[in-house]
């Protein structure tokens, strides 16, 4: 298939090598790990009839694939071994893994004739090829070696939809808004949030028609420097009001109880929070935990404010390119998802125990938080929660999006 079409991908994507037993937290356990049909027969051919009936448990009511990996009591993969090596990698090569495993960080998209590859955050290394680099986001020509399993999780033909036509285009113009010079991220933030709601009542999952002249005229405001710096002074003095800020909070200090499954996850958010407890306060209201949050914040952006821009400008960018606009009704609630993740990430980040200590303390806590974060969005309801959350609260709207962009 790659053969006929060019590939896109991006520098950190290029590096990118699976550290394997080296890894903090490697993909062989935690999640389902389905296996289709096709790559039953791979196993098969690999194991023998009598070793894949002990690996694999039948999933008749699953939509991913009727059987799945067995996992051990630790949540580990059933054939990885004492090493922490996959024993049907080591002994049969990656043709006999299946396609989740062979892909995995990978990510491969089908846009018209271009094959775009970008890899999750979900996995450690990625995360750290990522997020403290400057140029890990730069584009390059992909090869087609990089490609084990060469079936697009996902295609955006732009002759299928009027939202789908100007993908190029509006992915283009987000991460020139995420790269703008001479402006902090929050500002460029902020500006990606009222792009976003400007297009609300005209590009949109269901819109039909020729939607090129609105979203043109859109992006000709938001390019012209005295208009972004309109927008920005009339912004400037907004705060984002407790009550929003609290709620936030409340999300994260409730899902330990509701995450049994996830307990890396909840061990990093019991980590994070009993930083805003002591002995002699074993509970505090959530009020006085936000408006701590906001000290610790402060003094961290003192001395860590390039990097804090440097990670979570990063991020954003990254997500403008592995999770694309067309997976959400329209811009706005895009743009919600992206601000929420940050939000949340951010609060962990600066509530995690030692990241103020220097550099590479903070860089480590990153990373932890990070990975985790979108491994469990990945894989729980938490973010169509935070949503539903804001939604109820009146925050899915523009003023909404721009006090996101100010947590």
């Amino acid at each position: 298939m790659s053969a006929n079409f060019d590939i896109l991908t991006q520098r950190y994507v290029v590096q990118f090598e699976c550290i394997a037993d080296r890894c903090e937290d490697d993909c062989c356990g935690g999640w389902n790990i389905p296996v289709k049909p096709s790559d039953e027969s791979r196993l098969l051919a690999a194991l023998g009839p009598t070793k894949l009936v002990q690996h694999i448990v039948r999933t008749p009511n699953s939509a991913q694939a009727p059987a799945a990996m067995k996992l051990c009591s630790n949540e580990r993969c059933s054939l990885q071994g004492s090493d922490g090596l996959c024993q049907v990698h080591s002994k049969h090569g990656q043709q006999a893994l299946p396609d989740i495993c062979a892909d995995y960080p990978r990510r491969l998209v089908q846009v018209d004739n271009r094959l775009e590859i970008t890899a999750a955050l979900s996995c450690p290394e990625v995360s750290r090829l990522v997020l403290f680099s400057e140029d890990a986001l730069a584009f390059e020509h992909g090869d087609p070696s990089m490609l084990p399993r060469p079936k697009p999780a996902q295609r955006m033909l732009t002759r299928s939809s009027s939202y789908y036509e100007p993908v190029n285009d509006v992915r283009s113009f987000l991460i020139q808004l995420l790269t703008l010079p001479h402006y902090t991220l929050k500002e460029r933030l902020l500006m990606l949030a009222f792009f976003a709601k400007s297009t609300r009542s005209f590009f949109h999952l269901e819109a039909e028609g020729n939607l090129g002249p609105p979203l043109l005229q859109s992006m000709q405001n938001f390019s012209n420097s005295a208009f972004r710096a309109e927008l920005i002074n009339a912004f400037s003095g907004e705060e984002i009001p407790s009550h929003l800020g609290m709620s936030l909070v409340e999300r994260v200090l409730h899902l330990s109880t509701s995450l049994r499954k996830q307990p890396k996850f909840t061990g990093l958010i019991a980590k994070a929070v009993t930083t805003y407890f002591d002995g002699d306060s074993p509970e505090r209201p959530t009020r006085v935990v936000w408006e701590m949050y906001r000290e610790r914040e402060a003094r961290m952006l003192d001395t860590f404010g390039d990097e804090f821009e440097l990670i979570f400008g990063n991020f954003a960018i990254h997500f403008v390119m592995h999770a694309p606009y067309t997976n959400s009704e329209n811009l706005l609630t895009y743009a919600i998802l992206l601000l929420s993740q940050i939000a949340m990430q951010k609060f962990l980040l600066v509530s995690y125990p030692g990241a103020d200590r220097d550099i590479e303390s903070l860089r480590k806590a990153a990373v932890e938080v990070i990975y985790q974060c979108q491994r469990t969005f990945l894989h729980t309801e938490i973010l169509p929660h935070l949503y539903g959350d804001l939604k109820d609260n009146g925050y899915v709207t523009g003023a909404g999006a721009m006090l996101l962009t100010k947590f």
